[in-house]
Parts: C-alpha cells; structure tokens; sequence
C-alpha cells in the first residue's frame, strides 16, 4: 500500500467508534445499534483504513467455514466494508480489500466470502460469483400439509447442540452452506432487534428439524413470520412445519425464509406455491488456490486428473499463478503448485467460480475466464461435480 493510506486492527475504542458512524452513514442503520454488532462480530475483528491518521473505512472479517463436497473449508468472510463518502474516488475500498486479502492469506485462509455491494470492487481483488441467496415467499393459505403426527415443541437452551448437529446434516450435504460460529449463530436467534422463537421437530430417532421465527409486518394480514433459520432433513419433518405455518393462516399472511428450489421444503409442497427470487450472488475467493482444493471433499467415484495455468490473480500472484496439477481419487485431492502442462488456462476468478460449482468448465469458457480444448475440458468436469451451490446465512 503506498504512503496515502494504512491499514490495520481497530485501535482503541475512538477507532471503533469512527467506524461505527462510517457504517451508520454507509449502510443506513442506527449507529445505536453499532457496539451490539461489534460486540458480536469481535472488536478484534474489526480493521480500519486511515488516511492521514483519521479513520475513512473499514469492514469485519468474520471467522467460519464453509462447505464443499461434504468437507468443511476454513473460510474468512468479509462483512460491513464501508468507505466514507469524501474518500470515495480515492482507491481507499481497493486498497482496504487488498490489504485485506493479503491480511487473510497470511491467517492461512485458503478461501474467502462475501456479499458484494458492487462487483468491479471485489472483482479487481479476485472475488467471483460462486452461489445464491434466496429468498422464498409462501402464502399460508396455499400450504397443503397438515401432517401432524411428529412433535413439535418450543426450543429451549438446552436444544442448542442438538438443533447445531441438525443443521450441520443438512450443510455437509450443500455445497456453500457455512460452517457457522458464534456470530452467524447470533443472527439466527436474534432479527434485527427482535429475538426469535425457535421450534423443534422431534422424530424417532431425534431432532429432524426446526425453525427459528419472528413476527414481521405484512401489508394485508396482521403479520407474516420470517424464519431466521429454516432446516428440514427429513420429508417428515418438512411436512410437518409446513402444517405448522398453516396453522398460523389465520393471522399470518405468509412464510419467508432463506432457502433453495432443492430444499425439502419446496419439494414436499404439493404445488408449486413457493416465490424464489435470487436476492443476492454470493462471491468466492481463493486465497491459496491449491490449499482450498487439497481442503475440499470430492464425489467419491470421481477420478481427475487436470492440467492447469491459472492466471489474473494480482494480489497474490506468487501464490496462485502459475501451473497446478489436480489429481483427485477417493473423494480427495492432490494439487502441486508448478507441475503439469497447462492445458486449461483459467482466470483465478474463474477458479473460484468453478471450484463452488457454480459455473461448469464451458460456463466459464463462454464467460472469457476458461481457456482449454474439449477433451481438457471434459476432464475439469469431472472435478467439481455437485449440488448447485447456495447459502441460508447473510453475514
């Protein structure tokens, strides 16, 4: 970085509050509500850009993982990038996400996430699409579930661990879903305020699913209910917290929650009843190319071998450009960092994008980030295979 900005840790708490307001004005939210989220992000998480020692932005790096061909990836999310408004035009947000980037790499990330305000930003520092967040919107009066044969009770405290374990069967099995700490876990028992009711659907042999839930405005009923976490992985249990939602029809004009077209819950309605509208693309780093394939699960019968020359990364060009040799065998891979003989070309950007499943190899040839013959193609197909990639957290 040159001599224009500095980078660093949040240094005492006039720092943490200068960045409070630089928030407040960026996102538009009440800077009361600053030092909770602080609070629960991690003062220690907080960095800041200074230009001419006062404080001009900042963002969070928030500290989880993520899943990927069943393996959970030590992933570093970025959130609450906010730059003030009279050091915008400056290079101040490249210069904090570069930093940034080279801040995580040396943590040993071998993968970052985030969810972009603008894409040309994250994109000069090597972050791609690589998944979807939706949104889903059902009437209560369309559900046709009325199983109620499995019990569901209120959550308590003492649910935690086990409604934990739930969600983690359901996440080992989608490709992008987090590998949720503290602070992600925080914004599912509480919504903006208001603390949610949580509710378990208990079968046989134990917890089949849940749902976290708050009472939100509607413009023709007297409210709709907003899950804050959403999990069925059974047909059993998604049945019954439909018929849970319909027994609230009464009052509540509709259910929304953050889910995918694949879920149980869609699949076990009758009708297609459910409105999925991509609220945002989610995007992917790699910051060590070769660490985040080696960490990634694979389908077990897949057998890849593929030569690659990946290029474009400028933040950490000695890191991730360069040849790469990718076996994969038994659900694992091998990546060596200077061997092979370059058969596909691809862009770091595209990496990531193909290493989510978000894009397949000709997605990202006709995109301009893939460069390779069909039959070096048809081998990378055969890499990344799964289910399309998505998440149910905001972060």
């Amino acid at each position: 970085m040159g001599e224009q900005f500095e980078y660093g840790a949040a240094a005492g708490e006039a720092e943490c509050a200068a960045l409070g307001e630089i928030l407040g004005r960026t996102f538009h939210f009440p800077t009361e509500r600053v030092p909770r989220f602080f609070d629960t992000a991690g003062r220690e998480n907080l960095r800041v850009l200074r230009q001419g020692g006062a404080v001009v932005g900042g963002l969070v790096i928030v500290h989880m993982g993520q899943f990927f061909g069943g393996r959970a990836v030590k992933m570093a999310g970025i959130a609450a990038v906010g730059i003030d408004p009279h050091a915008r035009g400056l290079g101040a947000a490249s210069a904090l996400m570069r930093e940034a980037v080279n801040e995580m790499h040396a943590m040993g990330y071998p993968i970052s996430s985030l969810y972009p305000a603008t894409q040309p930003l994250y994109r000069r520092v090597g972050y791609e699409q690589a998944g979807t967040f939706y949104r889903c919107v059902l009437p209560t009066a369309s559900i046709d579930s009325r199983r109620r044969d499995l019990a569901i009770r209120p959550m308590t405290g003492a649910d935690q661990s086990a409604v934990e374990r739930c969600y983690l069967a359901r996440a080992r099995a989608c490709n992008g879903h987090l590998d949720r700490k503290e602070y992600v876990w925080s914004r599912v028992r509480r919504h903006r305020g208001a603390e949610a009711s949580g509710f378990l659907v208990q079968g046989a042999n134990g917890l089949e699913g849940y749902a976290w839930i708050v009472q939100e405005d509607s413009p023709s009923r007297p409210y709709n209910l907003y899950c804050t976490d959403l999990v069925a992985i059974t047909s059993a249990a998604a049945e019954r917290l439909l018929a849970f939602f319909a027994d609230h029809r009464s009052m509540a004009g509709e259910v929304v929650w953050h889910g995918h077209p694949s879920d149980a819950i869609h699949l076990n309605l009758r009708e297609q009843s459910i409105r999925d509208e991509v609220k945002d693309q989610w995007m992917l780093r790699l910051l060590d190319a070769a660490a985040a394939i080696e960490a990634r699960g694979y389908w077990p019968g897949a057998s890849v071998e593929t030569h690659l020359e990946v290029h474009g990364d400028e933040v950490l060009p000695h890191i991730n450009n360069g040849r790469l040799l990718l076996r994969i065998a038994r659900g694992r891979a091998e990546a060596r960092r200077g061997q092979g003989r370059g058969d596909v070309r691809v862009h770091i950007r595209g990496l990531a994008a193909l290493y989510s499943g978000f894009l397949s190899p000709w997605q990202a040839r006709a995109a301009g980030w893939l460069e390779g013959d069909d039959d070096a193609l048809d081998g990378l197909a055969g890499a990344f295979v799964g289910p399309a990639p998505w998440l149910a957290d905001h972060f």
